[in-house]
């Protein structure tokens, strides 16, 4: 066997109360529980040169720079010695259900109020331990590749920018990206240990009405699998890992033709659905004929400003980034928007020419005014016409705040080759169309070697926001206006990957490129932490205040109350704030956690600082007759003295019958 592979999973759920999530940038949709946990799924595949890569998933919104830096730097010294910023990819399968408040720039952190350590903290340490993991896990291996199509399993949720690309790309490739590629490996017994799927596909089946912490579709597919192979989360040494990466899905919607998510179960159900899809189509690729990947391992990156790109041999160029006036429409198809000052799909020439509402238009002029009153530049000619058909509406590319710049400019462009698989790191996230031309891109840079298949993994490293292609950036629909660089955007993009591509297929040393700026020890938080707990008077932590019935039936759901505490107090990493328990020969055996997407963790604030803690068990159809009850594990802040202390409560018994 030609290479090594190690796999390794790691718990990287942030504070379970009261952090505003990250994806629909409402600072009301704040943390009150936990759907299921959030996690790493780490990747080391060397090759017998001694080449290595990690390619490293979350159960996150959005991988940043901060992250990245954070990581590379708590790497002990015999990983970071062969892994280093080149090799070692960070991606995200952007769920809107986790906590926010961990980039260095403050446009990420606004709706968050600011930098939040504790989320910060989490999301870095999963990384970390799971990469470790997985590097003391290698052992030899075959890989495997696989390309089909997924249909059926979300839609086109921005027809009309799309209708715009020429019609024969469209009759092509159809209106949204529907190939998915599995990666498998296999040990030296014949056994299958790992798995990496690329779809593209937005992880926003559950909306912005939701408070529970939830890793979505992708999430839910992952832990589908991995319990089919007896995978157990917590072991050093895991049986079996199954990833679900994100690819060219900016404009594919799991919500086409429902609506947008309304919250409660109707959210989890329709993730079901979709991680019920994905979970079914891998396992019948795993189980079906497969091609051997051979050969060597290279990889590259460089830092590009994407601000200041010039397309060779043109006087097209990208610009310093904004956004349109179209982002406060929102994706109607995936959440309704917190500020719905402007619709969809306004464009430069409707305003120019008086096409629009005069309300729109009197609105566009006074937040133009305001921000150019705290920015400056926002009526320079050259910058506006470089924007193309967008009206900007904030300028983050020449915004500062506190002397910081508010949104980052210079992005690492990332490029792995297993053999004959390329593998595109983007650092944002891209259209269907768009995807599909940087992937035709690459491949027709290796026209004539052995590569035979072009992946594009998206939300790796950092975050650049959106990118359309050139004719979808015209119509000014939600993604368009959140093109930052203007458009020539991704022009831009295929001519650098394209020079990393060509570097590598020629075994060229690739330029480092722009120094990233450092920006953490700047980073303000404005969210208090947890001043202190309290329970009620003759109560004590654990106590149950509703307790289950006497016996229930497959299906039907279980409600326990407890008297409780914060959970920020301790995000109980690799640990749980709930178990189901069934009795077994005498003793009490957990049989579901927190992680599980059969429980639910919600927490509540009564009062000052009085929690209440309610755990739900929806019991599935199958689940075994016997005697069950519920815990709950939790740790207070003492009013006087601060310190942490854990407890424990436990229900009465019941029956399942």
């Amino acid at each position: 066997m030609s290479y090594k592979v190690g796999i390794g999973m790691y718990d990287c759920t942030g504070p379970a109360a009261e952090q505003t999530m990250m994806g629909y940038s409402d600072s009301e949709q704040r943390t009150s529980g936990i759907a299921d946990r959030q996690w790493v799924r780490a990747f080391v595949i060397k090759y017998k040169n001694n080449n290595c890569l990690c390619l490293a998933i979350a159960d996150i919104g959005m991988v940043f720079q901060s992250v990245k830096n954070e990581v590379l730097k708590r790497l002990p010294k015999i990983i970071i010695s062969v892994l280093k910023t080149d090799n070692i990819m960070l991606s995200a399968t952007h769920t809107h259900s986790g906590p926010a408040g961990y980039s260095y720039y403050p446009i990420f952190n606004i709706s968050s109020k600011g930098f939040c350590k504790q989320t910060f903290e989490a999301i870095v340490n999963g990384f970390v331990q799971a990469i470790i993991r997985a590097w003391n896990n290698m052992k030899p291996a075959s890989i495997y590749i696989n390309q089909s199509e997924l249909l059926d399993c979300g839609g086109q949720r921005s027809r009309e920018a799309w209708e715009s690309n020429p019609q024969e790309e469209r009759n092509k490739y159809g209106d949204t990206d529907k190939s998915i590629i599995l990666l498998k490996f296999i040990d030296s017994s014949g056994k299958l240990f790992g798995t990496i799927v690329f779809y593209a596909l937005h992880s926003t089946s559950i909306g912005i009405k939701n408070r529970l912490i939830s890793s979505d579709n992708r999430g839910y597919a992952s832990r589908f699998l991995e319990r089919m192979f007896d995978n157990d989360p917590y072991s050093y040494n895991p049986n079996f890992i199954a990833a679900f990466a994100s690819a060219n899905g900016a404009d594919v919607s799991p919500n086409v033709g429902q609506g947008h998510p309304p919250g409660g179960d109707e959210d989890y159900r329709r993730m079901k659905v979709i991680g019920d899809k994905l979970s079914q189509k891998t396992l019948k690729m795993i189980n079906s004929e497969s091609e051997e990947i051979f050969g060597d391992i290279k990889y590259g990156q460089k830092n590009v400003d994407l601000a200041n790109i010039q397309i060779n041999g043109t006087n097209r160029r990208t610009c310093d980034g904004a956004l349109g006036v179209s982002i406060t429409g929102a994706s109607s198809e995936d959440n309704s928007s917190p500020v719905p000052l402007f619709v969809e799909g306004l464009t430069k020439s409707e305003f120019l020419k008086g096409e629009v509402s005069r309300k729109y238009s009197f609105r566009n002029k006074v937040l133009t005014f305001l921000f150019d009153f705290i920015w400056h530049d926002m009526d320079d000619p050259e910058w506006v016409e470089a924007q193309g058909e967008k009206p900007i509406f904030i300028p983050v590319g020449r915004a500062k705040f506190r002397g910081m710049p508010f949104y980052p400019h210079i992005f690492p462009f990332q490029f792995f080759k297993l053999g004959s698989v390329c593998i595109i790191g983007f650092p944002g996230e891209m259209t269907s169309m768009a995807g599909i031309r940087l992937k035709n891109t690459i491949l027709n840079t290796f026209t004539g070697t052995e590569v035979k298949y072009s992946i594009l993994n998206c939300y790796a490293n950092s975050f650049a926001h959106y990118t359309t292609t050139k004719e979808e950036y015209n119509q000014q629909h939600y993604e368009g206006a959140s093109t930052l660089f203007g458009p020539n955007q991704l022009e831009a993009i295929q001519q650098e990957y394209k020079k990393i591509a060509e570097m590598i297929r020629d075994n060229e040393t690739i330029p480092q490129g722009v120094p990233f700026p450092k920006f953490l020890n700047r980073l303000k938080r404005f969210r208090t932490r947890v001043k202190f707990d309290d329970d009620p008077m003759g109560k004590d932590y654990g106590d149950a205040l509703t307790q289950p019935n006497l016996s229930y039936k497959c299906e039907e759901k279980v409600v326990v109350e407890f008297i409780g505490a914060n959970p920020r107090n301790s995000l109980r990493t690799m640990e749980t704030f709930l178990e189901v328990q069934r009795k077994t020969n005498g003793d009490w055996e957990t049989v579901y956690r927190d992680l599980d997407f059969e429980t639910q963790f919600y927490w509540l604030r009564k009062g000052i600082a009085h929690s209440i803690i309610t755990i739900i068990w929806n019991i599935p159809k199958t689940e075994k007759p016997g005697e069950y009850r519920i815990v709950h594990k939790g740790d207070s802040k003492s009013r006087w003295t601060k310190q942490i202390t854990p407890y424990i409560g436990i229900s009465d018994s019941f029956d399942v019958l």
